[in-house]
Parts: C-alpha cells; sequence; structure tokens
C-alpha cells in the first residue's frame, strides 16, 4: 500500500547531510541481475586489493577488482591511481585485439596498441579527436587536455568513472567500449579537464574551459558548466540532455539517465550565491527529472523518472511526480516489480483506479 508523505515531517530537523528517522524509507533489496557488492578494503602492508591482485580474464564475473576500485576509489593514494590506471589500459588493449577483425574499428586497435604510455595520454588524445572542429585545434585540445589528465585528482575521477560505468551498466561488454563510444564517459572526462582548468583561474584558463563546455555540448549532447563539482563514479547513462548548472555539487558513486537537469529556480540571487542542487553520494537520478534550485538529495535517495523536485529530499529516500515522496510497504504485488522500478508500478496502479472511477476504462486510457 502506497501513502503519501507530507513535506513538513521531511523538512522538520532535516540538516545537511543528516537522515530524519521521522521519514519511512524504500527497503533496501537487491534485484538479481545487479552486480555483487563488494565491501570497501582495509588498507594492508601490499596497498589496496585491486592495485596488487593479479590481471583476470576478461569475463564480467572475473573482473572483480574493478568492483573493488569502485567501493574504495575515494581512498586511493596517488600511486594507487597510477597503477590502476595503467591496469585499465592494459585490460583496454588486450581488449582492442578483438577490433582488428573489422576495417572500421581496425584503427582504434592500432592507435590504443600503439606508443601511448599511461591511460592519460590515450584518452587526452581520443577526446580531442572526437571534440575539436578541425586538425589545428585537435592538437591544441590534446595539448591542453594531456596534462590535466595526468593529475592523479583527475585520474582518479576518470577511473572511477569507467568503474562505476562497468558495475552499473549491463550492456557494457568490455571497458574500451565505454573508453571509446559511451558519450557519458567522454562528458564527464571534458568536464574534469574544464574543471580543472576553470580552478586554475585567470581569464585565458576560464575561457579555455568554456570552450571545452561548448565543444562538449556540440558533440556529446550535455551541458556542464565548468565550475559544477563532480565526485568520484559518476555515470551519465546515454547521457543526452544533461544539464548541470555552475554551483551544482555531485557527489561520489552517482547514476544518472539522459535528460536530467540540475539548474536554477530562475529567482534573483547574490553573486556567488549557491542556487544548484546538491546530489549525494549512492543517489540515482531517473530520466528527464528536474531538480531546482539548492536543495539536497540526500545519500543513496532515488529521483524518478520525469520526476520534478524543488524540495530537499532525505537519505535513502525516493521521490516521483511533482515532489512526491513516497515510501514502499512490501505486500504480494512486488512479485511483480524489483527495487528500481516498484514506485512506477504502484503509481500505475494508482492511476488506473482514478480512470475507472472517471470513466476512462472504456477509452483505453
Amino acid at each position: 500500500m502506497m501513502r503519501r508523505l507530507g513535506w513538513s515531517a521531511a523538512a522538520r530537523g532535516l540538516g545537511r547531510g543528516r537522515a530524519v528517522s521521522s521519514v519511512a524509507v524504500p527497503v533496501q533489496q537487491r534485484h538479481p541481475s545487479a552486480p555483487p557488492r563488494v565491501s570497501t578494503p582495509t588498507r594492508g602492508g601490499e596497498g589496496w586489493a585491486f592495485a596488487s591482485a593479479p590481471t583476470p580474464p576478461c569475463a564480467r564475473q572475473e573482473r572483480r577488482w574493478l568492483n573493488v576500485f569502485h567501493r574504495a576509489a575515494a581512498y586511493a593514494t596517488d600511486s594507487e591511481v597510477r597503477r590502476i590506471s595503467d591496469r585499465i589500459l592494459e585490460t583496454m588493449r588486450e581488449e582492442a585485439s578483438a577490433l582488428r577483425e573489422h576495417a572500421m574499428t581496425r584503427g582504434i586497435a592500432q592507435d590504443i596498441q600503439g606508443g601511448y604510455e599511461t591511460l592519460g595520454e590515450w584518452v587526452g588524445s581520443w577526446l580531442a579527436s572526437q571534440l575539436a572542429a578541425h586538425e589545428a585545434e585537435e592538437a591544441m585540445m590534446r595539448e591542453t587536455i594531456t596534462p590535466v589528465l595526468g593529475e592523479p585528482r583527475v585520474m582518479k575521477g576518470v577511473c572511477a568513472d569507467l568503474a562505476k560505468a562497468w558495475v552499473s551498466d549491463p550492456a557494457m561488454e568490455t571497458l574500451l567500449q565505454a573508453a571509446c563510444f559511451f558519450k557519458g564517459f567522454h562528458a564527464t572526462t571534458t568536464h574534469r579537464v574544464a574543471h580543472a582548468l576553470w580552478n586554475g583561474g585567470g581569464a585565458s584558463n576560464r575561457a579555455a574551459a568554456l570552450l571545452l563546455q561548448s565543444r562538449s555540448s556540440r558533440s556529446f549532447g550535455v551541458d556542464i558548466h565548468p565550475a559544477a563539482v563532480l565526485g568520484n563514479g559518476v555515470y551519465f547513462d546515454h547521457a543526452t540532455g544533461v544539464v548541470i548548472g555552475a554551483t551544482a555539487h555531485v557527489g561520489d558513486n552517482v547514476y544518472m539517465l539522459h535528460g536530467v537537469t540540475l539548474g536554477a529556480t530562475g529567482r534573483p540571487t547574490e553573486p556567488g550565491a549557491k542556487r544548484h542542487p546538491t546530489v549525494l553520494r549512492n543517489a540515482s537520478l531517473g530520466a528527464g527529472c528536474t531538480i531546482l534550485g539548492d536543495v539536497e538529495i540526500g545519500a543513496g535517495a532515488t529521483v524518478g523518472a520525469a520526476a520534478v523536485v524543488s524540495r530537499d529530499v532525505p537519505t535513502n529516500g525516493t521521490v516521483v511526480g511533482v515532489n512526491k515522496l513516497l515510501t514502499r510497504t512490501r505486500h504480494v504485488d512486488d512479485n511483480y516489480t524489483d527495487d528500481f522500478t516498484w514506485m512506477y508500478y504502484h503509481s500505475t496502479r494508482h492511476l488506473e483506479g482514478r480512470s475507472e472511477n472517471m470513466g476512462w476504462g472504456g477509452m483505453g486510457i
């Protein structure tokens, strides 16, 4: 049985980053198709588990080192980031061998198996080829992007984004697929470079950051202001139409689908005031949802597809429609749903009841 919760319950005592005991939250269950959970490793004399484990075969179920890094990315040291990035590059080179069989992809295989010494060098070259309008601009972009990707704090985010894509997207068969063809990864990586340039200050750096934003919007259909902050392990699935404003903050391990907007309300604000949302770690944002203003989406929260949100969402909360906070009560109907779509099934049942009462059933509505 579903019921609508008043926002007053969510507002009482709801500080930034603080859970509210008075608001019921969805029962956390694992879907059968979801990847296995891997607990965050503890640091030992040999470093993190992902850094010292032998290279496994390419089968998804055996690539647990990516799952481990996905959980531990925030704690990785600079040397560990370099080791995991080298391992990702080595894996993609192995995957590229299969691409030599087709004339359209043979050049990609030859390129990545060429003379690049680091993952940052190859990603920088590939991004420049996707973003530039002509060859001269491609060379300048490559010279700008590659050194930034060489910074450990930036490369940590890039590697974590690939790991997040791997554990989140069953359609992803290889790491090379995401690195070459997933524009969500291209958009987040371009933004990480633009953000570093923006924070470098100066008119020329900020103009270069805005140029990268413009090129990313044109090439990938994703518009992220260079000042926006993205955590480690952010994945835009399909990505088209994602818009993120200048003062938005997105935490670690966040999954969002296409058409998501993290925008402002349009009301006049003081210069420098925060006017865009904060999305905390482990949140999921459904396709086409719009989140407006300086609101906070709590850790582990879910925003349903096409939802409009202008109020804080509590930790592990679920919101659909227009600011409609839901709670889940398990019953027999849950046999027909999973942990990612239950709110839509029950909302549909509610609407079916309304259509029958209003005489819409015979019209097929």
